[in-house]
């Protein structure tokens, strides 16, 4: 309290003589309690006066936080997390590495995997030999290898203690506690909860600005860190008592059209850090852009957020429980930020930091919990942590280029009942946002408040009605961090060109289509619901939507019903406003909770890699003797090592291309118009085969990266439940620099371009039903046979390819060797029927074309793990910058 006085006549030295009084008298309270078992806490009277009790007008019980450091508390969904994370990638069934399997289910049963029907282990079963080897003496038989061990030795510590308390509790499908002080692993008591407080989302008052303080030893800490740390209570929320947190600089906010998340409630706090100078202590400032409109933020200000679910208490009451704390310490560049999520107890007092990790021992990743939301019942509902992937994703397209949604000037700016036509009320102190914060000096060179952005006046254009105001208010909120041209939609992989950022459906444009369904258009112009894709992106069950993903992404629980409403009636109001006013939906029950863990990783030791074909060199089940016969020759090396013209580089202002002259021998016919050339033949673009046949058929499913990370392998992973999962080909078969090919040697030969052929072409097992023929193609994931048909069309009269196409000559020069050549009889064809004179040389002929087109691909993937850059047509930049 002493540093708060010092503080608060630092501040304001003309401080007025109430403050000097309440000053005195707290100081001889403090004295008078000198010698007493414990000293007086502080004057009520001087917290109320400084800290006034908040306005509620939505509020609710939650358990007060103490601050304790621990993590002794812990739920069977710790358990399984753990285990799932550390073994699935060799030993979940079908995998039976060293004879060891398991299925992620709390307790075992007989199940048909793979053509297997035998019992298979759960958690349960297993967690005694799980034991053992996490904990084993002899480090070459300890579990995961080493260099899995070695990228967080702490990690694997801690999860050895959580499975040994486990079983020592019995091992439950529930609750349990274990002692964290090392002693040992008995169990404990389970903890009494602490009484409950009344809150609301900007806490239980509201703070004076002569009380903000800093904590400099704190923004030090967090300044010098690479890392989070462990425990929430060695952050700076210690608590959330609103004056206690203002004391040290911590400041509740909310926002003006906030995410909706599985319907769950949150608190918002900012923590802006101070830095030593000449004179002392200076409190930084949020640096208003008059230019853009938008916040800069200091290096290692800090934001928080509360996630609340609601639950009914035995007495028939509602309470909120905390269930996680995500954090981010904002850094320049924001890709430098450091982003994490602290999961509470089941006591509601410790919140430890997720570091579950992904397969390659990465952190940290989805983790899927059960929480008790009926306590008179003990009815559980699922509840998911999204990873660290999926926190890039929505986090890279905010408005302020800073890695932070939410805290923007349009967000701060809390509208009054009735502005604008308005539906909801708000508090005082949300009404008086801005300027409190201005006068906290939290933001320096911003207008006065009633000049702050207004989303009706942030566009030149204004919204036709209401409903296109009050829609775009959520789409603000939900959906324009990822549809914006730095979002996650407009990613070359994603290719959503639907823009949402505030003001840009206003006066919308009905002829706009989808680019997932080019059929549909994104507001159907009669107001048609079931026409609308943007209605129906927010409606359809996850079954309906298929490949693609339910709206607002990353968010199970849906649908949103008031997604539906607002959504609904701005289409329906293209019918008429009076429609829309009359219209109201049926707002649906949840979906059936689906998420799927998104891994695209995988464990980067070599012995860890295993082929999606354990049993390739079996002589009866595994590769056939045509695939394994076959090798690469010095002609076919020659052809798809050299590069071909196979089109235009896209322009983009920063490339600069050279000016370049052809032979009549170099030139192609799709190159010229007359004698003139289309283009400058500098801008002429050169790629591989194997680049080029990756690019134009592989990319789509593996990723620009061959990691197997790309829209449609999340689609087919969530539309699989998550059993298919598309191969990461960077990671997996060509990781550790090319180490891993190795596993495919037998004898003195290695298998692995035959290998990548034979599963391309037949060898896989996945099998995908007709109606994503769309997003395939008619052969599924065998994707060779793709590449196959563009080398029929080099002969088939049925499609004749020619040299006016661009990728004539890159099919033309690959897909011959070691081949019959053009004009070969057995390549003729019926005039009448359209059908091969020979068929049985001309399937040959063709398989052998898609075996060299394969060896393309695999020596591209090859090159690209040793280093070696192929740019795409779309990258000018990295050759011509």
């Amino acid at each position: 309290m002493f540093n708060f006085l010092l503080n608060l006549f630092q501040k304001s030295p003309k401080a007025s003589l109430s403050y000097l009084k309440l000053a005195f008298a707290f100081l001889f309270l403090v004295l008078l309690g000198c010698g007493n078992k414990y000293a007086p806490k502080e004057d009520v009277t001087v917290k109320n006066l400084l800290c006034k009790k908040s306005e509620k007008v939505f509020s609710y019980d939650e358990v007060v936080y103490r601050g304790e450091k621990g993590g002794g508390n812990l739920n069977f969904s710790d358990i399984r997390e753990g285990i799932y994370s550390a073994c699935m990638n060799c030993h979940m069934a079908p995998s039976n590495s060293g004879g060891f399997t398991f299925i992620d289910s709390y307790q075992g049963s007989v199940k048909t995997i793979a053509g297997k029907t035998d019992f298979f282990p759960g958690y349960f079963e297993i967690a005694e030999k799980v034991q053992q080897y996490l904990s084993h003496p002899d480090e070459k038989l300890r579990m995961p290898p080493k260099e899995r061990r070695d990228k967080n030795p702490a990690l694997f510590i801690k999860l050895t203690n959580q499975v040994s308390g486990w079983i020592q509790s019995g091992k439950p499908n529930g609750a349990f506690t274990i002692n964290t002080d090392n002693s040992n692993n008995s169990p404990s008591a389970e903890p009494i909860k602490p009484p409950m407080v009344r809150s609301s989302e900007l806490g239980e008052c509201t703070p004076d600005e002569k009380i903000i303080g800093f904590d400099y030893k704190l923004d030090r800490m967090f300044e010098n860190s690479k890392e989070l740390p462990k425990d929430l209570s060695e952050t700076d929320m210690f608590t959330f008592d609103s004056y206690e947190l203002a004391k040290k600089g911590t400041l509740s906010y909310n926002v003006e059209y906030p995410l909706w998340a599985d319907n769950n409630n949150k608190g918002r706090w900012i923590h802006l850090p101070v830095k030593k100078g000449v004179w002392g202590y200076k409190k930084q400032s949020v640096n208003y852009n008059s230019t853009t409109k938008q916040f800069e933020i200091p290096d290692n200000t800090r934001f928080y957020k509360n996630f609340y679910k609601k639950v009914k208490q035995r007495n028939g009451n509602i309470r909120y429980r905390r269930v996680e704390t995500r954090i981010i310490v904002a850094r320049t560049p924001w890709t430098n930020s450091l982003y994490g999520t602290y999961k509470w107890d089941e006591a509601e007092q410790t919140a430890t930091l997720v570091d579950t990790p992904y397969r390659d021992g990465s952190g940290f990743k989805d983790i899927l919990m059960k929480l008790e939301v009926d306590e008179s019942t003990g009815a559980q509902r699922d509840y998911a942590i999204p990873g660290k992937q999926r926190c890039i994703e929505c986090h890279m397209g905010s408005s302020g280029k800073n890695g932070i949604l939410g805290f923007t000037p349009l967000q701060l700016n809390r509208r009054n009942f009735g502005e604008y036509e308005k539906q909801e009320w708000i508090s005082e102190a949300e009404r008086t946002q801005v300027q409190r914060f201005l006068d906290y000096g939290l933001i320096e060179n911003a207008p006065v408040a009633a000049d702050w952005p207004k989303l009706e006046t942030i566009s030149s254009v204004a919204p036709s009605n209401v409903h296109e105001y009050r829609a775009q208010g959520y789409l603000t909120g939900n959906c324009a961090h990822c549809h914006n041209p730095d979002g996650f939609a407009f990613t070359k992989e994603n290719g959503i060109t639907l823009e949402l950022t505030p003001g840009s459906i206003f006066q919308f444009n009905t002829k706009t289509h989808s680019t997932q369904i080019p059929t549909r258009l994104i507001v159907h112009q009669n107001g048609d619901l079931d026409q609308s894709h943007i209605y129906r992106k927010i409606s359809d069950s996850t079954a309906q939507l298929g490949m693609t993903s339910q709206m607002p992404m990353n968010t199970p629980g849906s649908p949103d019903c008031k997604a539906l409403r607002l959504i609904g009636k701005w289409i329906r109001s293209f019918e008429s406003v009076q429609a829309a006013d009359l219209w109201e939906p049926e707002c649906k029950k949840e979906n059936e909770f689906k998420w799927i863990d998104q891994d695209f990783t995988i464990a980067d030791d070599p012995k860890n890699y295993v082929p999606r074909r354990p049993d390739w060199k079996d002589v009866l089940a595994g590769m056939p003797e045509k695939f394994r016969n076959l090798s690469i020759t010095p002609e076919l090396e020659s052809a798809f090592k050299s590069t071909y013209a196979v089109g235009y580089w896209s322009k983009k202002p920063e490339c600069k291309f050279p000016d370049k002259t052809l032979t009549p021998a170099e030139t192609r016919p799709w190159m010229m118009k007359g004698d003139k050339p289309k283009r400058p033949f500098g801008e002429l673009y050169y790629t591989t085969p194997g680049s080029w046949y990756y690019r134009t058929s592989c990319m789509k499913c593996h990723g620009p990266d061959a990691n197997g990370d790309s829209s449609l392998a999340r689609g087919i992973l969530m539309w699989s439940g998550g059993s298919i999962r598309v191969a990461n080909f960077m990671d997996g078969m060509f990781g550790n620099k090319n180490a891993n090919i190795d596993k495919f040697l037998d004898g003195n030969k290695n298998y692995a371009a035959n290998y990548m052929v034979w599963m391309a072409m037949e060898g896989t097992r996945v099998q995908f039903p007709p109606e994503l023929s769309s997003f395939l193609g008619k052969h599924g994931g065998q994707m060779l046979n793709q590449m196959r048909d563009k080398c029929i069309n080099q002969v088939s009269p049925a499609k004749p390819s020619s040299a006016q196409f661009m990728d004539h000559e890159i099919f033309e020069k690959v897909c011959f060797v070691n081949n019959l050549y053009k004009d070969h009889p057995d390549l003729k064809f019926d005039a009448a029927t359209g059908k091969p004179l020979n068929p049985e040389a001309f399937e040959a002929w063709a398989d052998r074309a898609a075996y060299n087109i394969g060896f393309s691909i695999f020596d591209f993937l090859k090159e690209k793990s040793s280093g070696a850059v192929r740019p795409g047509n779309e990258q000018c930049e990295v050759i011509y910058k």
